[in-house]
C-alpha cells in the first residue's frame, strides 16, 4: 500500500484537483510532514478491505490535510503532539479512543481567526508558495464557474512584490506607508508596518522564473516592467506572470500597504474555501 499510494513525484509532475489524492500527498510532502503516515496507511487498508468507501477515504484525507496545514501555518504548539494525534486517530478508528479528525479540527488555536492572522505573516517560503499554488489550482478548476481538467506543476518561484530588502527603494520616505487608508508619518512606526506587510499573503506571487536579484528590490514600476542597462535587458514581473495570481497584478501602477491589504483579504477568502 505504501509503494502504491505514497508517490515520489518527479519534477514537473502535473497536479490537478481531479486527482485530489495525489495533491494531498504533495501537500504533506511540502509541509514536510510524515507523522500521520501510519494513520493514512490504516485508512488505505480499511478502504482496501471495503470497510470505508472511496468517498469516505478522500473526505478523511482532506481533513488530515486541513488539520496539518492549519496547525503548521498557525504555528500551533500542537505540532509537538502530532505523534500522539496519529496514535489517537488509529485507536479512534478501532473504537479504542473517542478522538476523531473532526475533534482535532475543532481545536481553538487553528480556527479561522488565528488562521487568517497567520496568513498575514507567512515567513516560511515553502508554506507561502503552497498557499498560492493551491489558490491557482482552484482557480483553474473552477474558472468562470465551470469545472476544468486544468493541471499545474509545482515548479514556480516565490516573489515578494514589496521586497524584503525595502530600505533603498521602498523606504517610507520614498513610498508612503498607509494604515487604515492614512499615511503614517512616524518613521519608526511606518517601518514596522512596512516590514509586517511584506509577509502578507497579498504581497506574494508565483513566477515562472526568479527575477534577476538586481531587479527584485527596485521600485514597483521598474520591477514590474523590467529595465535596460546598456546592452542588457532585465525582465520584470510582467515577463514571468503566467499564472492568474501574477497576471492580476500587472494592471497596478503602484504598490503599497493599501493594495497589499486588499489583495490579502481577497486571497484569504480563497484559501478558506479549501482549508
Amino acid at each position: 500500500l505504501f509503494r502504491e499510494k505514497f508517490i515520489d513525484f518527479e519534477v514537473g509532475f502535473q497536479f490537478s484537483l481531479n486527482s485530489r489524492e495525489e495533491l494531498f500527498h504533495k501537500v504533506l510532502d511540502i509541509l514536510d510532514n510524515s507523522t500521520f503516515d501510519p494513520y493514512i496507511l490504516y485508512l488505505y487498508y480499511q478502504n482496501k478491505k471495503n470497510l470505508i468507501s472511496n468517498q469516505d477515504l478522500l473526505i478523511k484525507l482532506l481533513k488530515i490535510e486541513k488539520y496539518v496545514s492549519r496547525t503548521i501555518i498557525c504555528n500551533s504548539e500542537n505540532k509537538k503532539t502530532f505523534n500522539k494525534n496519529n496514535s489517537d486517530l488509529i485507536n479512534g478508528e478501532k473504537g479504542y479512543s473517542s478522538v476523531t479528525i473532526d475533534n482535532l479540527l475543532s481545536r481553538n488555536d487553528i480556527q479561522d481567526k488565528y488562521f487568517i492572522d497567520s496568513l498575514k505573516n507567512l515567513k516560511n517560503n515553502k508554506v507561502a508558495s503552497l498557499c498560492l499554488f493551491m489558490i491557482e489550482l482552484h482557480r483553474i478548476a473552477y474558472s468562470n464557474g465551470k469545472s476544468s481538467m486544468g493541471t499545474l506543476a509545482y515548479t514556480y518561484s516565490l516573489e515578494h512584490i514589496m521586497p524584503q530588502n525595502y530600505e533603498k527603494y521602498w523606504s517610507p520616505n520614498i513610498v508612503p506607508v498607509y494604515q487604515n487608508g492614512l499615511v503614517v508619518s512616524n518613521f519608526q512606526q511606518a517601518c514596522e508596518i512596512r516590514e509586517a506587510a511584506i509577509y502578507n499573503l497579498g504581497n506574494l506571487t508565483l513566477l515562472t522564473q526568479k527575477l534577476n536579484s538586481s531587479l527584485s528590490n527596485k521600485p514597483f514600476v521598474i520591477k514590474k516592467n523590467g529595465e535596460k542597462r546598456g546592452n542588457r535587458t532585465f525582465n520584470g514581473l510582467i515577463h514571468y506572470a503566467q499564472l492568474s495570481i501574477s497576471s492580476e497584478l500587472m494592471n497596478n501602477q503602484s504598490w503599497s500597504e493599501i493594495e497589499i491589504e486588499q489583495r490579502t483579504n481577497s486571497l484569504m477568502k480563497e484559501v478558506l474555501r479549501f482549508w
